[in-house]
């Protein structure tokens, strides 16, 4: 970067000095005869001023389209590195209640008829408090990870509730208006029928079967089938227990995290309503009820869960800087440094996550940040969502998350190699925002996918502990200046600054190996201010190269420069910009006491 900023007068004007030199021998000479053609043209030799177009910063650093430095839409500088996405599943166990655990008692009755002989069609009642059905769930040891449920709902299953007789001499029919009463905590559902369809009662819910056409009895016996729609856990009836068994087998309910968890459910189905039937009977005929039920599937649930969620993010790796943040010694203090973690969750449940970030230099641990406070919102598959990890308080990008992380510019300072995140912590949200307890509407037993990948993108803005070193060979002076010896070279410029960081500049003399010249000093006088990136900022430079002890300086290949990036308060929110410029103007070169070359 600074042989464009320093050479072109300096390579230049030496050449020059040679090609001044090459002028001066008479060519009508024979130099091949043995002549000693060592001469020194005396005095200062001074070349007239010049200057270098103004170099815009994207010609000087001339980053390649493979650069982890990279210009935004507005020409600022940031580094730009994205890691891999990374996959993580959540899921709630699944709640099956079957076998020993459901248990529908039927109980048996009799229907008293006003005749009981004959054709004519007679009809008998049927009362709630006989015709009924005992319902009993007891579901335990349910996974923790369900924490309480508000409403399951059902997987579509056809259950069968049933009324028949052993009575063979006659037909009995269900008469219209016969209805069949679930407890209220039991909604349900049918199939379009033509004998039967589901009613709300008087306050709503939808648990009554009501028969709509008179339906036939067939073989003594009359099946409805139903689905159950869903289970109301905040009606009297059913209800969800957390309790915990301890180390003596007791029950308790203190409130741990490892609790399981038990359904129970009760109270009866009931029928109400007349039958009818046809042909010779007694006056009192039994009948006896049923519910057909293996099982009970919760498909999902409005519940509150708190399952484990392992989220792994892929670490990123640092490539491709340029030279000037790789150098030794550089220390990158970032003013507002900036990671956005992208997030598709399609899963129902928020989580909040805590993890560290932590920096890798050669293997090293060089950095660590600690982020709190991001919440992973639910449904975000569709559209996924952006997290903004920075620096800057004041700062909120719209359309993104913004999370505040203190000491987020710990993780760039010491320009690391790989950003990795450890030590996630995720836990699912358990209260809303008027602290009240969160419900989640969540397939039981489905397995969710949470997808994320991390970028750092992090603008080029200098705090007042930067320091950026770079070294530069402005070199090849001797291909044109072989066998030259001079005394001094002096060169001076102002050096016209629109890039927002102090120029402490340093250099030696080389020969043609890229050895520091031990008897040669250079003499560095000026240092470049930092401009606020818009106004320009003036300093005089000059460079002496000449002999420690006064002797004439021999194999002089050229400089090596050494330039210190500082930055200030003043500019530390001014960031990198490609069309910012720096201008060497009234460049000047003067060779002090001449130059003596050996033409032999």
């Amino acid at each position: 970067m600074q042989k464009r900023l320093f050479s072109y007068a300096f390579i230049g004007g030496c050449t020059i000095v040679c090609m001044g030199l090459g002028s001066c021998v008479d060519n009508a000479y024979d130099l091949n005869k043995e002549i000693d053609k060592t001469i020194t043209v005396g005095g200062d030799l001074t070349l007239p001023s010049s200057s270098t177009e103004e170099m815009l910063l994207k010609n000087i650093l001339d980053l390649g389209d493979d650069s982890a430095v990279k210009a935004g839409e507005n020409g600022d500088y940031s580094i730009v590195q994205t890691g891999n996405p990374s996959t993580s599943e959540v899921k709630v166990s699944e709640v099956k209640i079957s076998g020993e655990e459901l248990k529908f008692t039927p109980e048996s009755f009799d229907i008293s008829f006003k005749e009981t002989t004959g054709t004519t069609k007679v009809e008998g009642d049927i009362t709630s408090d006989k015709a009924k059905i005992k319902i009993e769930v007891n579901k335990e040891d349910i996974n923790p990870d369900l924490v309480d449920i508000e409403k399951a709902y059902i997987n579509k299953e056809i259950y069968t509730i049933s009324l028949s007789t052993e009575e063979k001499g006659a037909n009995f029919n269900l008469n219209q208006g016969f209805q069949i009463i679930f407890p209220d905590y039991m909604a349900i559902d049918t199939d379009e029928t033509f004998f039967y369809e589901v009613k709300k009662d008087n306050d709503g819910n939808k648990n009554i079967i009501y028969v709509k056409e008179e339906m036939p009895f067939e073989s003594g016996k009359v099946d409805i089938n139903f689905y159950i729609a869903f289970i109301d856990f905040k009606k009297d009836g059913a209800e969800f227990i957390r309790y915990y068994v301890d180390e003596n087998g007791a029950e308790t309910s203190t409130e741990t995290p490892d609790m399981r968890g038990r359904i129970k459910m009760g109270e009866s189905v009931k029928m109400t309503g007349k039958v009818s039937c046809e042909g010779n009977v007694s006056n009192s005929i039994n009948f006896s009820t049923g519910i057909t039920c293996q099982n009970i599937d919760i498909e999902s649930a409005e519940a509150r869960v708190n399952p484990d969620i392992t989220i792994n993010i892929a670490p990123i790796e640092i490539n491709n800087l340029p030279d000037f943040l790789t150098e030794e010694g550089v220390v990158f203090d970032a003013t507002d440094p900036r990671i956005f973690l992208t997030v598709s969750n399609e899963s129902p449940l928020d989580a909040d996550m805590n993890f560290d970030l932590i920096a890798e230099k050669n293997g090293t641990e060089c950095g660590r940040a600690t982020v709190t406070g991001i919440t992973i919102k639910g449904n975000t598959n569709a559209e996924n969502q952006v997290i903004c990890i920075h620096q800057n308080e004041e700062m909120n990008i719209l359309n993104v998350e913004n999370v505040y992380c203190e000491n987020l510019s710990d993780v760039i300072k010491n320009i690391p190699d790989k950003i990795k995140i450890v030590d996630v912590k995720t836990t699912v949200k358990q209260v809303d925002e008027k602290n009240n307890p969160k419900f989640y509407n969540i397939k039981l037993g489905h397995t969710y996918e949470i997808q994320n990948t991390y970028e750092v993108n992090t603008p080029l803005m200098f705090g007042s502990e930067t320091k950026i070193n770079y070294t530069e060979s402005v070199d090849g002076f001797g291909e044109d200046l072989e066998d030259a010896e001079f005394s001094q070279i002096e060169m001076s410029m102002k050096a016209i600054n629109k890039i927002p960081m102090n120029l402490i500049l340093f250099a030696d003399a080389i020969d043609m190996y890229g050895n520091v010249l031990e008897n040669v000093t250079v003499n560095v006088d000026g240092n470049i201010e930092a401009s606020n990136g818009t106004e320009a900022t003036e300093k005089d430079l000059s460079f002496v190269i000449k002999s420690a002890d006064g002797s004439r300086i021999k194999n002089f290949d050229g400089i090596k420069i050494k330039i210190e990036g500082t930055a200030t308060e003043a500019t530390s929110k001014v960031c990198l910009n490609e069309n910012q410029s720096l201008k060497l103007d009234n460049l000047k070169l003067k060779v002090v006491g001449g130059i003596t070359m050996d033409l032999n």
